[in-house]
């Protein structure tokens, strides 16, 4: 339940809609020219979700940047200090939008990229855009970049593009500032990272083309253990997901993901068309979403009370729990789901976990709430028809859900369709595609289900399906090692691959 989504994808899709709340910016910014900036969103609880942005505007633009995710105003204070009040002025949101964007253009200028995290980070501010009043916001030393470090060498792809871009004699370039220490200080406060030459350029490579980093392909270990959803999967080097040792000390979903990535891209290699995928095909377009509250029909407050639910849960197991008592975990997911019978999201989530643990104490009132829910809720109804396509049980109610063209045509009289809607929907399809034998649409509906990121227990039953059906394909194609295809990899065949005969496909992975 703690992944129905993640603090990241809740400030990326969600961040903007709550109301600003305060903004803040150390008081010697304008003298020192590095801008410590503070943006906070208030939700309904009253908790807070902030951004935090070490702005250069003499150069470097966004150094580095945070978020602090969901906290209580007493978490708030604790996390800041005493002296937070002295080294800080509250300022006007649009201000505080103008001191990070100012900096951040004025080093794009030059192609110097922000911190990768400002990818999410940018999502607690508002759009860039002609909505927010334009605040003249002073940048560089005489209108030119000027690039101050501790010692030579450090930025050094920064200078590198000065001397490209503003060319010789069009930027300052100061060895020894005291600037870098305060920096450290800055950072060490408020939990940044050290921000040294050696991880700028990981930056560098981290956010070339920004959102739409479709080419940039990451280390498995960097991201957290629990962290590896199938969208990210997809974006992992290719000799990290066949590291078996790697890969089996993450935990069992992670590695069942991974398993299934390295089964998808072995098909693309032995058939690429069964990922070329026509705009007619595209039966649900992400950009069609409406509702930012995870499924249609969701109010603002529901949405807040699955933050609620996922806390919980952290809390609980994170203090040892369900260690202590074996039940308790169960006890715990009845208790949330009585008190939130009427809140799709959390019903069908804890629903699905109990049909993934075969826990009818959960099941049976939880099927019993998305009944109730389904006349409102498409959510309820698409988890109901998923269970039934899974279980093999009476599917008659639920025919023009899997006989639909797409989740629009499913539900024509619903116009805020969400995220959650969508990934179950599609998830719902991949198996409804597998069965009739459509593999090119399957995949398709697999990724545009991990396009959601949203977390569904079911998503195991799904991911062997569609390993398995991948399997048959690989088989038939005759595609296993020890073939001439063996000279790509560098190895050479041998006579026990040579006696790999029995009809069992090994999975590459390009």
């Amino acid at each position: 339940m703690a992944q129905q989504l993640s603090p990241k994808k809740y400030i990326q899709t969600k961040a903007r809609s709550l109301p600003i709340y305060k903004a803040y910016v150390n008081k010697d910014w304008e003298e020192g020219k590095m801008a410590q900036v503070i943006v906070m969103r208030r939700h309904v609880n009253g908790n807070i979700t902030a951004g935090v942005y070490l702005v250069d505007l003499l150069c470097l633009g966004v150094k580095d940047t945070m978020f602090i995710f969901n906290e209580t105003q007493a978490e708030i204070e604790e996390r800041f200090g005493d002296e937070f009040k002295s080294m800080f002025e509250e300022v006007d949101y649009n201000l505080a939008h103008n001191i990070v964007y100012a900096g951040h253009d004025f080093a794009m200028d030059y192609e110097i990229k922000p911190h990768a995290d400002f990818a999410v980070t940018k999502f607690v501010l508002e759009e860039d855009n002609d909505e927010i009043p334009l605040i003249e916001v002073e940048v560089g030393t005489d209108d030119k970049p000027h690039l101050m470090v501790a010692q030579a060498g450090q930025y050094s792809d920064a200078l590198a593009k000065l001397k490209k871009i503003a060319g010789e004699g069009n930027y300052y370039y100061t060895i020894g500032s005291e600037l870098d220490d305060e920096d450290e200080e800055e950072d060490e406060e408020f939990g940044f990272d050290d921000g040294d030459e050696d991880e700028e350029e990981g930056d560098e490579d981290e956010t070339e083309g920004d959102d739409d980093s479709d080419d940039s392909f990451y280390d498995m270990d960097e991201f957290d253990m629990g962290e590896i959803t199938p969208l990210q999967a997809q974006f992992i080097y290719a000799d990290d997901l066949m590291d078996e040792e790697r890969v089996e000390q993450r935990v069992a979903n992670e590695v069942l993901t991974i398993q299934t990535e390295v089964a998808l891209r072995t098909l693309k290699e032995i058939d690429p068309s069964y990922f070329e995928h026509a705009e007619k095909e595209k039966d649900i377009d992400l950009e069609f979403l409406q509702n930012e509250n995870y499924a249609s029909g969701v109010t603002v407050e529901q949405a807040e009370a699955v933050i609620t639910v996922q806390e919980q849960l952290v809390k609980f197991y994170e203090g040892g729990g369900a260690e202590k008592d074996p039940e308790a975990s169960t006890k715990l997911l009845l208790k949330m789901l009585q008190e939130n019978s009427d809140n799709p999201t959390i019903v069908a989530n804890i629903f699905e976990n109990g049909l993934f643990i075969e826990e009818k104490v959960l099941t049976e009132p939880g099927k019993a709430y998305l009944v109730q829910l389904s006349d409102e809720y498409p959510l309820a109804q698409l988890t109901l028809a998923l269970s039934a396509f899974i279980k093999d049980e009476e599917t008659a109610p639920y025919e023009s859900i899997y006989n639909s063209q797409n989740l629009a045509g499913a539900f024509a009289d619903k116009n805020d369709l969400a995220e959650a809607d969508i990934s179950t929907y599609s998830l719902l399809q991949t198996l409804v595609k597998l069965r009739q034998g459509d593999l090119r649409l399957a995949v398709y509906y697999y990724y545009l289900a991990a396009e959601t990121e949203v977390f569904n227990w079911l998503l195991p039953v799904v991911q062997t399906a569609m390993m398995d059906a991948i399997a048959s394909v690989v088989k038939d194609s005759s595609f296993y090692e020890g073939d001439e295809d063996d000279e790509q990899t560098g190895e050479e065949d041998t006579d026990d691959d040579s006696t790999n005969d029995d009809n069992e496909p090994t999975l590459r992975i390009v």
